[in-house]
């Protein structure tokens, strides 16, 4: 395992040996939300997972590598055993999020929300005390880097009712997620934004959202393995 504890939130590691997974969320064929311009959540899920990686190298995680690149249908369970075949380091699954169903109204191009806004980091407690720490780092960095999470998940309905463990940073823990909850390094699930919510979507297209995501992610990372 190239990496271990020094304190409760840090881990010491070398980035050249610390193999990031990053796991672009769902599939061609299962292309989870759409967003409020009609673009499925996968094709956003892509875009970042790739500038995710590039930020990743930038910093000297260069044995890094991606999960679903290709867009064929993967099984949940799969995702976390494949980075635990290439012996990775640590897990992040990359999503964009939407509300639940009563929230969304029919826009110009597709369903759309002005209910929730922001971003997500997601940890199962079943995996254990680094990824909490890795989830911590990673929403720290997210909102150093200008974004802001959303509290909707803890909302008590069916749903959501996501315990939080810090709203500063939006870290939520969901204890049975399938691509969390049985993995032996660290791991955690971004929902990098509302992509139901056109200003999210926007800030998406105008590349500064994703940027910025990216940047943060890579900094949480390294943050995480000092």
């Amino acid at each position: 395992m190239p990496w271990a504890l020094i304190s409760a939130d840090v881990w010491a590691c070398s980035p050249e040996l610390f193999l990031v997974a990053i796991d672009v969320g769902h599939h061609r064929s299962a292309p989870g939300a759409t967003s409020a311009s009609n673009i499925s959540e996968y094709n956003y899920n892509l875009a970042l997972a790739r500038k995710t990686l590039v930020a990743l190298q930038s910093r000297g995680f260069s044995s890094s590598f991606l999960i679903g690149e290709s867009g064929a249908a993967i099984s949940l369970s799969s995702r976390p055993a494949q980075a635990a075949k290439r012996s990775a380091s640590a897990f992040v699954s990359i999503h964009h999020d939407s509300v639940q169903p009563r929230y969304l109204r029919r826009g110009p191009r597709g369903w759309e929300t002005d209910y929730a806004s922001g971003f997500s980091v997601f940890v199962s407690r079943r995996s254990g005390q680094a990824s909490q720490a890795l989830g911590k780092a990673i929403g720290r960095e997210m909102v150093g880097y200008g974004l802001s999470p959303s509290l909707h998940h803890a909302e008590p309905i069916t749903g959501e009712n996501r315990p939080l463990l810090d709203r500063s940073i939006g870290l939520y823990a969901y204890d049975e997620l399938a691509v969390l909850r049985n993995t032996r390094i660290p791991a955690v699930l971004v929902e990098a934004a509302v992509i139901t919510n056109p200003s999210d979507e926007q800030q998406i297209i105008s590349r500064r959202l994703h940027d910025n995501a990216a940047s943060a992610i890579a900094a949480g990372v390294a943050a995480f393995c000092r």
